[in-house]
């Protein structure tokens, strides 16, 4: 039987290096992005020439709406979901995030780290508890959560990542 994992964020870095572990592994790939086309047309691109199906998604993880139909749509094209990896973040390291107040930076890995993870994570479960067999949902937090890092980026990653860690610890009834 195929297999089929749906991961966010997989236009570069982690994300990427996942969706094509998964399709080296034999399972077809759904990948999201936010603004990295570019990025995620080239990893769909590795995935199908590993020989898997790739289907891409342009979506922010901070638009309830948005991701209202990500599973479904997903899951549609692929055949079934098997797994779904919440791996996007924002970035607030690089580019016009590197440039907010940690106020803005807050906000921002907040509505898409957080909230974006807890939104993914709700629709992840209500499409795999339609299926037979379910489905797994692995949610990417940070190991400096537990050991700490000094400054003020690594201080608000490791209160969002946090509430990453805390949320997947506890099911949702």
């Amino acid at each position: 039987m195929r297999r089929a994992a749906l991961v966010t964020g997989a236009s570069r870095g982690i994300g990427r290096a996942i969706a094509v572990a998964a399709a080296r592994a034999g399972a077809d790939v759904a990948l999201t992005y936010r603004s990295n086309a570019s990025g995620a047309r080239d990893t769909e691109a590795h995935i199908r020439a590993l020989g898997q199906k790739a289907i891409t998604f342009q979506i922010d993880l901070a638009d309830e709406a948005a991701l209202a139909s990500l599973g479904a749509s997903a899951r549609d094209a692929l055949g079934r979901l098997d797994a779904w990896i919440n791996n996007a973040g924002a970035d607030i390291l690089t580019g016009a995030g590197a440039s907010m107040s940690d106020v803005q930076k807050m906000d921002l890995l907040m509505s898409v780290d957080l909230r974006g993870t807890i939104l993914a994570s709700w629709q992840a479960a209500s499409v795999l508890a339609k299926q037979p067999d379910g489905g797994v949902i692995i949610n990417m937090s940070w190991d400096h959560v537990l050991t700490g890092m000094p400054g003020t980026n690594p201080q608000l990653f490791a209160a969002v990542k946090g509430g990453v860690l805390a949320f997947s610890r506890i099911a949702r009834q």
